[in-house]
């Protein structure tokens, strides 16, 4: 709801609980949501390219998304759009996603704007926040 009040007026949703994808239809704000979307393989029936900005809020944590998710997150988000993620300490101290925004910078398919570390998550435990910027230079079907 946030991103439509500033100024964000096509919005997707994907989740792999269709629980929750549901609340989010009755949000009202999303122009299409989708359940049972298993970001650690291929998002099907959506282009290379896709999104100015892919946000993902809760997705990297212990048993949901694995570090390598982001890639597919970096295939349908657009040359110089963007990637917000944010990830619990713990799963970020126990898993590679360091490693893997690292890796992913060194091919060319991201670049890291920004990392918050150690901000506030949940009550009892902090988390992470990225900023990754997809390059001008690439189009999705090449970052795949």
């Amino acid at each position: 709801m946030e991103l439509q009040r500033l100024g964000f007026g096509l919005i997707d949703g994907f989740d792999l609980s269709e629980d929750m994808a549901e609340k989010a239809r009755q949000t009202g704000v999303y122009r299409h949501v989708r359940g049972d979307i298993d970001l650690n393989g291929l998002i099907s029936d959506y282009s290379s390219a896709t999104y100015d900005l892919t946000v993902c809020c809760g997705v990297f944590t212990l048993g949901h998304v694995r570090p390598d998710g982001l890639r597919e997150l970096a295939r349908i988000t657009r040359p110089n759009g963007f990637i917000i993620a944010s990830t619990r300490k713990s799963y970020a101290d126990v898993t590679s996603f360091e490693s893997e925004v690292r890796r992913l910078q060194g091919e060319g398919v991201v670049k890291l704007v920004q990392c918050l570390r150690n901000g506030r998550y949940l009550e009892e435990e902090d988390g992470h926040y990225w900023i990754l910027q997809m390059p001008a230079s690439h189009s999705g079907a090449e970052r795949a």
